[in-house]
């Protein structure tokens, strides 16, 4: 079902490169690879450093826990 959701949401969006569903903490759960070449591995590893800094900067500022993450 989320391959489905992938697909459309490749497909509407032009250049498009991958799809990832990524945990808080860094793991891949889902992707979708558009096109040959984008380690999805890797970004997600990056990206689990950017969670990291974003839950702190909200537990800081007295906001709760982080719930969600959107990256473009």
């Amino acid at each position: 079902m989320i391959k489905e959701a992938f697909q459309d949401i490749s497909n509407r969006i032009e250049g498009c490169q991958a799809i990832a569903l990524v945990g808080m903490d860094g793991i891949l759960i889902e992707t979708l690879p558009v096109e040959d070449g984008v380690n999805l591995d890797l970004l997600a590893a990056e990206y689990a450093a950017v969670i990291k800094g974003a839950r702190e900067a909200q537990r800081e500022c007295g906001d709760g826990e982080l719930q969600e993450l959107v990256f473009t």
